[in-house]
């Protein structure tokens, strides 16, 4: 009886034994694989001294604090494990003790770019509430020169202050033109102020389209023609309206039925 007990005992024991290795092994797996929602909800059902764990666990720990912006826990998790670890994890140890420091530093830098460029914004924002559009014009020029903005960045605020200055001087026109350059999804810096200009002259920034009337065409960037030639059919009137460049509207009964540019 005694040998039954005992024989039973040893096999509910092994078998815990052996469900504990299986967890620990996909553990293992999904720590190369960086499954770390997995990682968490296996490690928590295996004992801490059960083979590498507790190094799991700190490897988990310093993963989470870096995704959370914790930069200094993550590097403290990671110099808790042994320098010379050798391992179940001895490669995702390597690498990750390589890859997080060089994360943290590159998203230190990002940091620092973006409130040096919120200074920048600042500063450009004053020269052009001065109306100051040539000294910005200079400013956003040095940017992009010193690789603090892209060219299309640097394209479009330049575009901006040009238009700007353009409607300050009276020349509408032009300056319509230089805004219908920026694209409609322009999300840069100065995004805030470029597009509450777009949406105030939309209408001007735009090009004709067919389905227009006579007002909604003038109202764009094309304006008033520099000649209409009208044709009576039976259908009623058709009209050309002539522009620089070579471009034609073309009306049928008032509304554009074809556009064209050469």
């Amino acid at each position: 009886m005694l040998s039954l007990i005992l024989t039973s005992c040893s096999a509910d024991t092994t078998t815990e034994v052996s469900d504990i290795e299986e967890k620990y092994q996909e553990a293992v797996f999904s720590t190369s694989i960086e499954d770390w929602t997995k990682v968490e909800l296996l490690i928590n059902e295996i004992p801490d001294d059960y083979k590498d764990t507790k190094t799991i666990k700190l490897l988990l720990d310093s993963w989470n604090s870096y995704k959370e912006g914790d930069f200094e826990s993550s590097l403290e998790s990671l110099q808790k494990i042994d320098a010379q670890y050798d391992g179940d994890i001895k490669d995702d140890v390597s690498f990750f003790k390589e890859y997080i420091p060089e994360q943290i530093k590159e998203q230190k830098n990002i940091q620092e770019s973006t409130l040096k460029l919120a200074d920048e914004t600042a500063s450009l924002k004053k020269l052009l509430s001065s109306a100051k559009h040539d000294e910005s014009i200079e400013y956003i020029t040095d940017l992009y020169v010193s690789s603090k903005i892209s060219f299309s960045e640097k394209e479009a605020l330049l575009n901006y202050v040009r238009a700007l200055n353009d409607f300050l001087n009276g020349y509408e026109n032009s300056a319509f033109e230089r805004l219908s350059n920026i694209s409609p999804n322009y999300i840069g810096f100065y995004a805030e102020e470029v597009n509450k200009t777009l949406v105030t002259q939309g209408s001007k920034v735009r090009p004709p389209v067919v389905g227009m009337t006579k007002d909604e065409v003038l109202a764009t960037i094309w304006g008033k023609p520099n000649k209409i030639n009208t044709t009576t059919t039976t259908s009623g009137t058709d009209e050309q309206w002539v522009y620089d460049d070579n471009k034609y509207v073309y009306f049928e009964n008032d509304v554009v039925v074809a556009i064209q540019e050469f």
